[in-house]
């Protein structure tokens, strides 16, 4: 299967998959290092089409997806991958997990803090950091100039 461009390299989707991930040990994310949208989420081109990596790994790994279902991430990271943290859901499941996790954007506990610092002293960029975080990027920026990062 070729993914990608029409000259990229005949794979099968689990070498892609595995080319195009890192595992973070501390999380059990798998964070997709490849295309990513404007809204954080990772993409990727399978026979002339985009699509979101994260449905794309799920269906590779667990099987199709329901027709209409949202698959929705237990860790709040756009970028994961891990079908371990993915399950099917609604927009309104979604919608009330987000009210539920309390989740706010430019808000991070102690400990959000400290994993931003250690990204960013890794060597990510604050646009890396901030799909990670799913939050803009200058977020991160204020927020880490704030901090005196």
């Amino acid at each position: 299967m070729r993914f990608g461009h029409r000259n990229a390299p005949d794979i099968s989707p689990l070498d892609y998959i595995e080319r195009s991930i890192v595992r973070m040990p501390w999380s059990g994310c798998w964070i997709w290092e490849r295309a990513r949208q404007k809204r954080g989420y990772g993409v990727l081109v399978v026979a002339g089409r985009h699509i979101q990596a994260h449905r794309f790994v799920y269906s590779v790994l667990r099987g199709d997806i329901q027709v209409g279902a949202k698959l929705l991430h237990r860790c709040d990271v756009a970028l994961c991958v891990n079908p371990d943290h993915l399950y099917e859901g609604t927009e309104s499941r979604n919608l009330q997990d987000q009210y539920d996790r309390k989740r706010r954007p430019a808000v991070f506990s102690d400990s959000d803090k400290e994993r931003i610092a250690e990204l960013l002293a890794g060597g990510k960029t604050q646009r890396e950091v901030a799909a990670i975080f799913g939050v803009v990027h200058q977020a991160i920026g204020y927020w880490s100039k704030k901090w005196k990062m």
